[in-house]
């Protein structure tokens, strides 16, 4: 009886059939070479076939039980025939045509440089820059790639790849033993493995070993190498390489089913917390913190769809441990808002927020906010001392849909802005303050790394500050890694969150009419 490895007849079978993915092609013929009973399942199977077309055919049917000199000869022929076309794809494998596949996640935005193939397919030296969403690609080796906006990703050969800025997780398995990618600080070496790369931070870039083992060496210094096993990270400092906690969550492993996404719908589970959804709150571990003893929990109340936030002043805050956007990254903001008009004259409220708040210094917190006179509120966002104002009055008593979708970063001027208030495009005005300073636009940049950076915040996110305020109530927050489109946003507005193009598991919340 020939003996049957786990698995191994599944692969075989797929083989046989022509359904084994590429990918596992690779370390499949590799086990064949250096696993006799997983030759001899592959022979036995390829007899049988054999046998199995003589019949359909009408053929002498062939002896059920032959002479063991013919058997040991037929399956010798069949093994020898196995081995050579083993040899002749291992081959191919280690020495054909340098050429990638890619496939990317809906609603990915990306462009294609240098060499071109065809559709899905990435050429020697070709480029794949992704502005939002994420891309798989596959290398003819077995290695499999996951990265994340924004990256720009180089095929370098066969076996290697260059990475500029995002987040990557790599699958390399045997037949990919050696896998090279860089980075414009490192260079890592793989020794059969699953690891990490964050290449977003210039001078600052780092790996992760899930598990096996990778050598990482900086570039300006490849003597300087640092070999890590399972569990073990490094980062750049100052030119050295230095030991950190691995951090998986934030890599995808993955494609998402759509553009990565948070969802806070604001309805308590079983034990009174609020959970968060969305593939965000899954690779950054997203969860809702508990009250500080510098303000107020918001109240739990009955919202547009399930229950919502009330703010009943300036007092109260919910911070989360999510570090936000960062950057000049492409983002979009998603909520339902409720404010009647109060009895103060100037208001201004923070609505949500993330960065850090650095005064006419930067422009690095992104904030959405309502500023104006009672009864008279407008849709701001702000950061830096600056604001763009619309025009739509917000405290009317009625739940209105907001979108702000930050679009692109261009040097020395706002950054590309679009708003939209119940569906409709909201006209954006440039506001500055009469008697303060204001920071320089070419400083945009929403800083999330800095100890003083506050995580995404629904409320008041400082304490340095007084100002009057007015009760509000939020629901049905949205924030996306990208850009949504206009379909997505029509999606959002009519409450169907679950079919806006999210990577947000599907669930059963039912929207208020």
């Amino acid at each position: 009886m020939i003996p049957r490895p786990d698995n191994t007849e599944t692969m075989v079978r797929d083989y046989l059939d022509g359904t084994l993915p590429h990918a596992e092609r690779g370390a499949f013929l590799h086990r064949l070479r250096n696993d006799p009973a997983a030759l001899d399942l592959l022979a036995a199977h390829a007899m049988m076939d054999a046998r199995l077309r003589q019949l359909a055919r009408g053929d002498r049917p062939v002896s059920q039980a032959p002479a063991p000199v013919r058997r040991r000869r037929w399956q010798f022929v069949a093994a020898a025939a196995c081995i050579a076309l083993s040899t002749l794809l291992i081959w191919r494998v280690a020495h054909g045509p340098a050429e990638a596949t890619y496939t990317v996640s809906p609603f990915t935005q990306y462009s294609l440089e240098g060499p071109t193939g065809e559709p899905g397919r990435l050429a020697l030296g070709g480029t794949i820059e992704l502005t939002q969403g994420a891309v798989d690609i596959a290398l003819p080796t077995g290695v499999k790639c996951i990265a994340t906006a924004p990256s720009r990703i180089t095929l370098k050969g066969r076996n290697e790849l260059e990475i500029t800025d995002g987040l990557a997780h790599f699958q390399v398995p045997e037949s990919g033993k050696g896998f090279t990618v860089r980075t414009p600080d490192l260079k890592v070496i793989d020794h059969g493995t699953e690891f990490t790369i964050d290449a977003a931070r210039p001078g600052h870039h780092e790996a992760h070993v899930l598990r096996g083992k990778i050598e990482v060496r900086p570039l300006a210094d490849q003597t300087a190498v640092s070999t890590l096993t399972d569990g073990q990270a490094v980062r750049l400092d100052s030119g050295s390489l230095r030991p950190m906690a691995t951090e998986s969550r934030r890599f995808m492993t993955r494609l998402p089913e759509g553009l990565p996404a948070l969802w806070f719908p604001f309805d308590p589970g079983k034990s009174g917390d609020l959970p968060v959804f969305g593939s965000l709150a899954e690779t950054a571990g997203v969860s809702v913190l508990p009250p500080s003893e510098t303000f107020r929990k918001p109240e739990i109340v009955a919202g547009r769809s399930g229950k919502a936030l009330r703010f009943p002043d300036n007092h109260h805050s919910l911070q989360t441990s999510w570090p936000g956007v960062e950057g000049t990254m492409a983002r979009s903001v998603s909520f339902w808002l409720r404010s009647e008009p109060g009895s103060e004259q100037g208001i201004y409220m923070p609505l949500v927020a993330w960065g850090l708040p650095a005064g006419p210094r930067s422009m690095g917190i992104f904030s959405i906010e309502l500023g104006g006179k009672t009864g008279n509120l407008h849709l701001r966002i702000a950061s830096g001392r600056r604001w763009l104002e619309g025009a739509t009055v917000l405290d009317n008593g009625r739940w209105n849909h907001v979108v702000v979708v930050l679009e692109g970063h261009r040097p020395g001027k706002w950054p590309v802005i679009k708003a939209y208030v119940n569906g409709s495009s909201e006209p954006l005005v440039h506001r500055l303050p009469e008697d303060r300073d204001a920071a320089p636009l070419d400083s945009f940049y929403t800083v999330v790394d800095d100890p003083r950076s506050v995580p995404l915040t629904f409320g008041r996110f400082n304490m340095w500050r007084e100002y009057p305020s007015q009760p509000w109530e939020i629901d049905e927050v949205v924030i996306a890694a990208g850009i949504l489109l206009p379909q997505q946003i029509e999606a959002l507005h009519s409450g169907s969150v679950d079919n806006a193009g999210l990577a947000i598991e599907p669930t059963h919340h039912q929207n208020a009419r």
